[in-house]
């Protein structure tokens, strides 16, 4: 960015000589050297870490005598001793303490101070040629790519400017950065090299494994300086020039062909094949093999037509089982052949599905299946119609669109009004799906005979299921708040797409939603030529929409409250709101796609909070500026003068009365730029933007950190990943909206509908059924059979051989390996294995597994799977597609044993008794294990499960002591842990509850007092809470300086195995040290520290110490979990020693696990938050993917819940999160 502007000139007059202005001459002064110091010793990271090493140097040069030619300017004295010799003489006045340090310690020659900066960039030349030599040992499954950002610093022109200072010594340098130059070019020119050799011998996985090494160098090749290597343009160039070879060949050898000669398949066969084996092998190469299949595919279906297809896919599928299924399953030119497969192995009778459904309903009448018929006889009549009626119809698209709005168009909003009609309108949607797929179809073949097997049709239980849902299962058609549970894998897309389509309509407005972004988007793709052919998509009016419960929130509240980030806008811009009144909206319905998210804590317990970004030039300058002065006092007075500041107070963000806002803003980045560190929350940079992962999911998302983010913008601009435009349209004031409760969401929809394949009572809990039927308000529940014959399954909980707990670690890695041998073998008499996908908790457990010696045997050929791994959307489909061949071992992390399709396209597997899931570890979510579970034996293939524990896992899942989960019956652990998880999530429940009802109290005073404020009625409310949201004071410290107290999980949990060999209490006691001696180093007032440890119950274990010296050594009582207890010992010791007694309080809470008083433990928190105001807050941090979302409501500051005080630490990151937190408590300059 520009430099900021230039601060306001000094006054001419002199600064009255005084004591007082003596100290702060020389107490910045002192802060001056020490900054020069810094920026001259420590190890760069940037290109402007070098700039600022240079100007140090100079300055420092300038500042010390030159020895050779005697005294300096001064005398003889360096800066160093003028700073020391006028501290000693103000101390001797008694107006300065004794510094802590002696500057002259800082004291060196120029030109060892010269040696020295070159000894130090030496090392980060070395270092960086380390890095590149490591090529050799790079293994992508587990290690990250080279870093760029030393290379880039080395090349820099900051670098050059520096180096040209040294003279001869310099140029030993710039020697040694052009050998790193040489050597990465010298390395990427053989790889391209050697991938062309192998491209052509046709040897495939060499081709790979030269693309995977040369993954580890390509981010070298984006940089200026390394423009000279072959990029990844230059690599692809060569895969694409391949496939084009390998489609001509296969034209060629379907141009010779002859479909009148028996056997013509058989030379078409093998150049595809060797295609598809192109992008199988090759991931990266799977766009160009497609491409090339699609055109080889194109002219073998124009030459040989439909039947010629189906005798093409037998070769295929005979020559090789694996890859001919894949072939005909994903390409376009053999879609009716894959239709076909799957009308045969759906078809049922419908009498069949009756008998079925009645058994999984018993209480439901006969009145859909009179709809059922009536549909059925609708649909069958207008195919007929549509192909072989006596009238020729033009558009048969057309001609059905118009008929189902014709059935609809009388009943408009008042479907249980149309009870003669919604068989009709479902028919003819369906009739839409078919002949879609038909005159598609006949796009590519002008003279297709029409087969009803080879078409797309509706499904007769999908059909069910979906009149059940619009309410035709009862004598009297009404539409009510249901529930369908759909077998995992079996078209739950479908009875959503349908459903949705028949509701728009209805003149309904229909919000689709599910828990993933990128799933969603698939769906709403794969229905979105139904939906703009029924009119229900049309921009600015659309009636469908598909997204997640966060998206859902945003469209939802801004058409039933109006836009609260715009009221806010005018708020804090005019202090009134422009709003014009609208319309009334149309009924809204939910389509809920996988309802046990209602029941989850994110969602049921959550709020939604919507933050406004203020943003222009003005802003961006004044954070910038924030930035720049990070490691430099700076009083709030004195910004205020500050002509960046003054710009933003006049460029119209902010009205006069509300610069309260702007006070806040800069406290916030002060601290936000003080406490920053690489890594605090994981983000990618794309398309330059900052996005941050998605908790739980395979995604990144726009998520915004407020403050935190401004700080990883100007960070990443510093490191080069941004230019300037960029990080001004990245960099905001942020100002708090409010929080919305999830739980609100359901009042907002006239109808509730969803479909889900954890909905009985052995797939979700009791209790979430209570929550389903009281909050969500759930009438009806439906249970489809499946459209497969029945479940091939194989898991027996109560049979050691399906359910293992090991001792140690060390059995327990064993039995996983025997585990996986004993699965890869075939349960019928075959030659050939199976395959098995092992899940683990974390990417962490399933490197360590990987790397044992236990799993060596099996190393080499086993996929992994993780979001290292599945970065690129090519290698994510990839090890997907191959995990279900013959003999391949998947390590799976356990985010992906959800919405994930694990296809199997080989008829050998299902002979050889189809795909084993092997579990590492117990979900305390039902829910998870049944979707984990629901990877295999899909959509009726064959398939097992089965678990392998790890004893102090399970025993601190439930804080049990191992000896406890030791003790059991082998054919009972898992029937004691599954009544544990329902107990647990019994007490986990009603924490829920009572934080929704705080939710909802919140949520209805936001929205009456937005009401009011874009009435006209009335504007004090409102300016009320958005005070409060965005509470102006700093925090302020007592007279007596701050109590820090500490509350620290010893649940029975922090035992077990953890980390490198160490158990969560050691990385405990290392962050906790870390905290320590962070806080000691940092000057500031007096702190005092104290210490609750809690499981069950609480006791104090430290209080009042003073935080010197090193850290109190902790040791643990093992027990369960219990947040209250530890708040109320809390409460009593800043009762003692808090506000009221002249210390500031500041908690800090940290778990590994949920508790059942979760709430009430948050309130009593709010309460010490409201009581004190500025002079308390609290901190949490949740360790661990066990650590609940409920801590995040347990963060407050200046009276209000502050969400950024949160931290969640992943297993080996604790450290990192505690050092943080002292950072940000760390009294501030502003």
């Amino acid at each position: 960015p520009p430099p900021p502007p230039p601060p306001p000139q000094a006054s001419t007059s002199p600064l009255p000589i005084s004591m007082g202005n003596c100290t702060r001459v020389v107490t910045l002064l002192r802060a001056k050297v020490n900054e020069t110091i810094s920026h001259w010793a420590d190890n760069p990271e940037s290109a402007q870490d070098i700039a600022r090493k240079h100007q140090a140097l100079l300055r420092l040069q300038r500042w010390e005598p030159d020895e050779s030619v005697g005294d300096g300017p001064g005398g003889a004295a360096s800066i160093f001793d003028a700073v020391v010799e006028l501290e000693e003489a103000l101390v001797h006045e008694c107006s300065l303490g004794t510094p802590d340090l002696d500057l002259r310690r800082y004291k060196m020659s120029c030109d060892m101070r010269v040696n020295k900066t070159v000894v130090q960039l030496q090392g980060e030349i070395a270092r960086a040629k380390a890095s590149m030599e490591y090529v050799d040992q790079f293994q992508w499954q587990t290690d990250k790519p080279i870093d760029p950002t030393p290379f880039e610093m080395i090349t820099s022109r900051e670098m050059d400017e520096l180096i040209s200072c040294f003279g001869y010594v310099g140029s030993h340098l710039s020697l040694a950065i052009n050998e790193l130059k040489s050597m990465a070019l010298d390395r990427a020119t053989q790889m391209q090299q050697v991938l062309g050799q192998y491209l052509r011998a046709k040897r495939n996985k060499h081709a790979q494994l030269v693309l995977q090494t040369w993954r580890y160098l390509e981010p070298l090749s984006s940089l200026i300086a390394f423009q000279r290597l072959p990029g990844p343009e230059t690599f692809d160039s060569l895969l694409e020039k391949h496939a084009q070879e390998l489609a001509k060949q296969a034209k060629t050898a379907v141009s010779m062909s002859d479909i009148k000669k028996d056997g013509w398949e058989k030379p078409v066969a093998k150049p595809l094949l060797q295609i598809a084996s192109f992008g199988f092998d090759i991931p990266r190469a799977s766009s160009y093999s497609n491409d090339a299949m699609a055109e080889v595919l194109g002219a073998t279906e124009a030459k040989f037509g439909a039947q010629g297809m189906h005798a093409l896919a037998s070769e295929l599928r005979q020559r090789d089982p694996a890859l001919g299924n894949e072939i005909v399953s994903s390409s376009e030119a053999f879609v009716s052949v894959a239709v076909a497969d799957f009308n045969q192995k759906t078809q049922r009778d419908i009498s069949k599905v009756q008998e079925l459904y009645r058994k999984k309903n018993p209480e439901s009448s006969d009145a859909v299946w009179r709809k059922y018929a009536e549909f059925e006889r609708e649909y069958n009549q207008l195919l007929e119609y549509c192909n072989d009626g006596h009238e020729h119809v033009e558009d048969p698209l057309a001609y059905l669109v118009d008929k189902a709005k014709r059935a609809s168009n009388s009943h408009k909003g008042y479907i249980y009004d149309a009870e003669a009609n919604i068989p009709k309108v479902l028919a003819a949607i369906f009739a839409w799906w078919t002949m879609d797929f038909l005159v598609k179809l006949r796009k590519r073949n002008k003279h297709l005979q029409v087969d009803t097997s080879k078409l797309r049709r509706a499904n007769n239980g999908q059909v069910v299921c979906i009149l059940r849902l619009l309410g035709c299962a009862s004598t009297y058609t009404e539409l009510k708040n249901q529930l369908a549970e759909v077998p995992t894998g079996e078209g739950k897309s479908v009875v959503i797409g349908v459903l949705a389509t028949t509701l728009g309509l209805y003149d309904y407005e229909v919000d689709c939603v599910c828990y993933s972004s990128m799933l969603s988007s698939r769906d709403c793709d794969d229905f979105k030529d139904m939906f703009n052919a029924f009119g229900l998509m049309e921009p600015g009016h659309e009636a469908i929409r598909y997204g997640t419960f966060d998206t859902l929130c945003e469209k939802v509240l801004n058409q039933e409250y109006g836009d609260l980030r715009q009221a806010a806008r005018e708020f804090f811009a005019t202090g009134s709101s422009s709003r014009q009144p609208t319309g009334a909206a149309k009924p809204r319905v939910l389509i809920i796609d996988e309802v046990d998210v209602l029941c989850s804590e994110p969602f049921f317990g959550g709020s939604y909070c919507p933050v406004l970004p203020l943003q222009n030039n003005d802003i961006a300058n004044l954070m910038w500026h924030i930035w720049q002065s990070r490691n430099v006092g700076v009083e709030l007075s004195v910004l205020k003068e500050h002509p960046a500041y003054k710009a933003v107070l006049t460029s119209g963000v902010l009205a006069a009365d509300n610069e309260w806002l702007l006070e806040r803003a800069v406290r916030d980045m002060d601290k936000a730029a003080r406490s920053y560190s690489p890594g605090m929350h994981e983000s990618i940079v794309r398309g330059g933007k900052i996005l941050y992962k998605i908790e739980g999911r395979d995604e990144y998302g726009h998520w915004t950190y407020d403050y935190e983010t401004n700080a990883e913008y100007f960070a990443q601009y510093d490191n080069g990943k941004l230019d300037h435009e960029q990080l001004f349209a990245g960099i905001s004031m942020y100002a708090r909206c409010g929080e919305f409760a999830f739980a609100a969401l359901p009042d907002m929809f006239a109808h509730i509908l969803g479909v889900t394949g954890t909905l009985d009572k052995e797939k979700l809990p009791p209790q979430m059924h209570d929550v389903l039927r009281r909050e969500i308000r759930i009438k009806e529940f439906t249970y489809c059979p499946s459209m497969y014959h029945a479940q091939k399954r194989d898991f027996k909980p109560d049979n050691p051989a399906y359910m293992q707990l090991a001792e140690d670690v060390d059995e327990h890695y064993h039995l996983v390996v025997d585990e996986i041998d004993t699965r890869l073998t075939p349960t019928t008499d075959m030659e050939g294995q199976r395959s098995v996908i092992v899940f683990f908790p974390n990417a962490q457990e399933l490197h360590k597994f990987r790397d044992s010696s236990y799993f060596s045997k099996h190393r080499e050929k086993a996929n992994v799977l993780t979001e290292l791994t599945a970065s690129r959307r090519e290698d994510r489909d990839n090890i997907i597609k191959s995990a279900t061949r013959q003999g391949m071992i998947t390590l799976a992390s356990r985010m992906y044993g959800r919405g994930t399709d694990f296809k199997i396209f080989d008829d050998r597997m299902e002979k050889a008794g189809g795909m084993h899931v092997l579990q590492t570890f117990f979900s305390r979510d039902l829910s998870e294990e049944v979707q984990i579970m629901g990877r295999c034996a899909r959509q009726g293939n064959k398939g097992s499960y089965s678990l392998v524990l790890l004893a102090s896992t399970a025993a601190a899942a439930f804080d049990l002591t191992v000896d406890t989960v030791k003790g059991w019956e082998a054919s009972e652990v898992y029937d004691k842990l599954a009544q544990l998880r329902a107990d647990a999530g019994s007490e986990e429940v009603r924490a829920l509850r009572e934080m929704a009802v705080k939710r909802l109290k919140e949520h209805s005073v936001l929205a009456k007092s937005l009401a009011d404020f874009q009435g006209g009625a009335s504007t004090r409310q409102f300016a009320t809470l958005m005070k409060r949201y965005n509470s102006p004071g700093g925090m302020a410290v007592g007279p007596n300086g701050m109590h820090i107290i500490f509350c620290l999980d010893e649940s029975g949990s922090m035992g077990g195995f953890g980390w490198l060999g160490r158990t969560p209490w050691d990385e405990l006691m290392a962050a906790f040290n870390v905290f320590w001696q962070q806080s000691v180093a940092e000057p500031g007032p007096p702190m005092f520290v104290s210490v609750v440890q809690f499981g069950s119950g609480a006791r104090i274990t430290q209080q009042l110490v003073p935080l010197q010296g090193p850290a109190p050594s902790l040791s643990p009582h093992w027990s369960g979990t219990r947040f209250k207890p530890a708040v109320d010992q809390a409460t009593q010791l800043v009762g003692e020693a808090g506000p009221d007694n002249g210390y500031t309080a500041v908690i800090v809470f940290m778990s590994d696990g949920a508790a059942g008083d979760s709430a009430p433990a948050a309130q009593a928190l709010e309460r010490l938050a409201q009581q004190h105001g500025n002079q308390f807050s609290s901190y949490t941090v949740g360790f661990g993917s066990g650590a609940p979302r409920t801590l995040e409501y347990m963060a407050f500051a200046n009276g209000v819940q502050e969400k950024n005080n949160y931290r969640a630490a992943s297993v080996g990151n604790l450290a990192e999160a505690f050092a943080a937190v002292a950072k940000s408590i760390a009294p501030g300059r502003l």
